[in-house]
């Protein structure tokens, strides 16, 4: 049997241990803190029972920060460099995504997640603006957008280039509780 609730989970209140599945499919980025959601789907999830995640993340900024670092003075200009840009609306909105790195990290505490993908690169780009240019814009990028999507995957094919996916799904569950020790 299939139960959806397509409302605010955060103020929905579900029986412990009562759900084999919980499916998150894009909505874990509406949350400033997407562990906090994650801990209350695992506390109504039954043990042994399964968990998927897919959300749109901010690609892995760790190489470009090591090799902006290699610049004499990067300490004093990077900080207001961020600053300056954390202004600008695309930016801005980019930066609020999850790390995508850090998001993996914070759900292994609290799952034990079996499987990570990371997936398109370029892809969601065209695809918007196929679909919210009008006009010759829009009609290159549909053009575009099949060929855009192979590149995307043969792309991500190389390890090097992971980092860049934006968007992140993984796969888990929910562990037995076996051996854990607890206070009456």
């Amino acid at each position: 049997r299939l139960n959806g609730y397509p409302s605010d989970y955060m103020k929905r209140e579900f029986a412990s241990g009562g759900f084999d599945l919980a499916i998150f499919f894009s909505a874990i980025r509406q949350y400033n803190e997407p562990v906090i959601l994650l801990k209350k789907a695992a506390r109504e999830l039954r043990a042994g029972g399964r968990v998927f995640v897919r959300i749109r993340v901010r690609p892995s900024t760790a190489a470009v920060t090591r090799l902006l670092n290699r610049i004499p003075h990067a300490d004093k200009v990077l900080p207001k460099a961020s600053e300056l840009l954390a202004r600008v609306p695309g930016v801005s909105s980019w930066l609020a995504l999850p790390d995508a790195d850090a998001l993996v990290e914070e759900a292994g505490e609290v799952f034990k997640v079996e499987r990570v993908e990371r997936y398109h690169v370029l892809a969601p780009l065209v695809g918007w603006l196929s679909a919210s240019k009008p006009g010759t814009v829009g009609n290159l990028a549909a053009k575009a957008l099949p060929a855009v999507l192979k590149a995307d995957t043969a792309l991500l094919k190389s390890k090097a280039a992971k980092p860049l996916a934006s968007y992140l799904a993984f796969y888990g569950s929910k562990e037995l509780q076996l051996g854990k020790t607890f206070r009456l």
